[in-house]
């Protein structure tokens, strides 16, 4: 049965290539986002919209971005709900350790799709 994963899985892998994703990663982390304040955040994505506009328009809600010392997260959605989204980075096995297998797809190498319940 299809979950969600897939329909993300399908999305990025059909509107975006690898090079594009670890492009949009390498210059997201010279930007360097804090996610937790919103103000700082919005207006990097803001700034960055223009050049990625695919990468960060997967959705109707407006992205957040985390950076961690291996990967970029880029999500949507909202901790009273769930949040879903994909990571970018030199990472061989999904990164966020929490979040069960089945919740979680490889799309290409060092990228992965995501939904989680917070």
């Amino acid at each position: 049965m299809p979950s969600f994963v897939d329909g993300m899985h399908k999305t990025l892998s059909n509107a975006l290539s690898q090079k594009d994703l670890v492009e949009f990663a390498a210059n997201v982390r010279i930007k360097n986002p804090n996610s937790a304040n919103e103000e700082v955040s919005e207006k990097i994505i803001s700034e960055l919209m223009p050049f990625y506009p695919k990468q960060l328009s997967l959705s109707r809600l407006p992205p957040r971005i985390e950076v961690k010392d291996k990967y970029i997260s880029v999500f949507y959605g909202s901790a009273l709900t769930k949040h879903w989204g994909y990571v970018v980075g030199n990472v061989g096995e999904f990164p966020i350790e929490h979040i069960p297998e089945s919740m979680y797809s490889k799309v290409y190498d060092g990228v992965w799709v995501y939904d989680d319940i917070w």
